[in-house]
């Protein structure tokens, strides 16, 4: 969807080209409208008043090309398209750094579990590997940090702890106490 968004900003910024040149035809249009009414001959003044419906036509074509050139200089400009490439800066940051595990590889990370010093807080969030195994392979998007595989664990198993502890509260009354 950034991508999308970026190219067709991108397709903006080149059709701002082709608006400057058809300017450019404009104006040039004008200088010969004006120039050959300075003659102010008959059979020029025929010719002068085709001329001119081109002309006039030529511009209610542009004005709408000038007018999506000028959005889209906005739009590139703009804090939200600064924001939307910042946040897609980060989510490729975030993506070149952690990753979704293979199945086979999550026996690995949990054996090595017990040799870290995150497997106390492991332990006690999910005392249950298997719970943790499930968990882990039911992950669908990026959360493996490639540099602290262990604290990714962690990480995860405090926060499926914080759930168990959450879904074991009652809610709140269905009448209010007075």
């Amino acid at each position: 969807m950034l991508k999308s968004d970026f190219v067709r900003t991108m397709n903006l910024a080149s059709l701002g080209r082709d608006v400057d040149r058809l300017a450019v035809a404009f104006r040039t249009a004008d200088s010969i409208s004006e120039g050959l009414r300075a003659l102010d001959s008959s059979g020029l003044r025929q010719s002068l008043g085709a001329f001119d419906e081109r002309r006039a036509a030529m511009a209610s074509a542009l004005k709408p090309l000038e007018d999506m050139r000028r959005a889209g200089w906005l739009l590139a400009e703009s804090p939200l398209m600064r924001d939307i490439q910042r946040t897609g800066e980060l989510m490729t940051g975030w993506e070149s750094r952690h990753r979704v595990p293979e199945i086979a590889e999550i026996g690995s990370l949990l054996a090595g579990v017990q040799k870290s010093p995150w497997s106390e807080a492991i332990a006690t969030a999910m005392p249950q590997t298997s719970r943790l195994a499930d968990a882990l392979a039911e992950m669908t998007k990026p959360w493996l940090n490639m540099q602290e595989p262990m604290r990714s664990i962690a990480g995860l198993a405090e926060l499926h702890d914080i759930g168990r502890v959450l879904g074991g509260m009652q809610g709140f009354p269905a009448t209010p106490a007075m």
